[in-house]
């Protein structure tokens, strides 16, 4: 019982955290873009920055990379990965 709250305190609340405030930062990127604040470019390196250490710990590798955002595709995908993201915040709460 002890271990199970340890393990439950030092490892895994603060891991959720971090992944919720990841996945809110992503949000709000993906928000400037869709508001001309921050070029494609700039949301796609900042994005892509938090994907892939966000996969490594949950242990999910993807072998065609669909994972990451591509620049020059971004605006087709904007509002879908908006939902993802959405989505993504409200599984983690």
């Amino acid at each position: 019982m002890g271990l199970d709250l340890f393990f439950w305190l030092v490892l895994c609340l603060p891991l959720n955290f971090t992944l919720l405030a990841s996945t809110f930062y992503q949000v709000l990127i993906l928000s400037d873009l869709e508001a001309d604040f921050i070029n494609p470019y700039d949301a796609s390196s900042r994005i892509n920055y938090f994907i892939v250490p966000e996969f490594i710990g949950q242990g999910l590798l993807y072998m065609k990379q669909t994972h990451l955002i591509d620049v020059t595709e971004v605006f087709r995908l904007l509002s879908a990965e908006k939902k993802f993201r959405i989505a993504k915040i409200l599984l983690i709460t």
